[in-house]
């Protein structure tokens, strides 16, 4: 197994709050993994979760446990930025899909888990309340869903906010 490689550093990135990053890389099965709360009581394996909807989005929303659609069957690299307010620089060109959805923290800690063992693969101190998570994916078209190699790549945004609808700000056509 990989172990999670993680880095915390302080950024000023151009049109965002400052941010704490977090630069994974782990093991995940059956092309997901979670972001939730650590107490999170969503069920990731029901029906409504996993949705048609949900997987068309790719991401699968409870109200405290967020489902992340992965290209790839196995190793991923995931960064994580913590912030204070949006991203303001919305240039998604480089992404092949975005997506945003909400988040409830009730434990004052968020984690990234991988499925379907629910490893934790860090765990990040908050605030208790409502947040939006934007997710980046890239190179989709490159991830083989049956290989266990590295070929996609994950960014994922979260801000305090008020709830709001999962939203697809950006649309990745290809078959993955």
């Amino acid at each position: 197994m990989y172990k999670a490689l993680m880095f915390l550093c302080i950024s000023f990135v151009f049109g965002a709050a400052p941010a704490k990053i977090y630069k994974l890389e782990f093991d995940t099965a059956y092309n997901q993994f979670y972001v939730g709360d650590m107490d999170y009581s969503g069920n990731t394996g029901a029906a409504d979760f996993w949705s048609e909807a949900s997987f068309a989005d790719r991401l699968a929303t409870g109200n405290d446990v967020l489902g992340v659609s992965t290209g790839s069957y196995g190793h991923i690299k995931v960064q994580v930025h913590v912030l204070e307010k949006p991203n303001a620089d919305l240039n998604f060109k480089p992404y092949d899909h975005v997506v945003e959805g909400n988040l409830k923290i009730r434990s004052g800690f968020m984690q990234i888990t991988n499925c379907p063992d629910g490893k934790v693969e860090l765990k990040v101190k908050l605030v208790p309340g409502d947040y939006r998570v934007r997710v980046y994916s890239i190179d989709l078209a490159k991830a083989d869903p049956d290989l266990f190699e590295v070929k996609d790549g994950y960014k994922i945004e979260i801000w305090p906010d008020v709830l709001k609808q999962r939203v697809v700000l950006k649309r990745y056509k290809g078959s993955h």
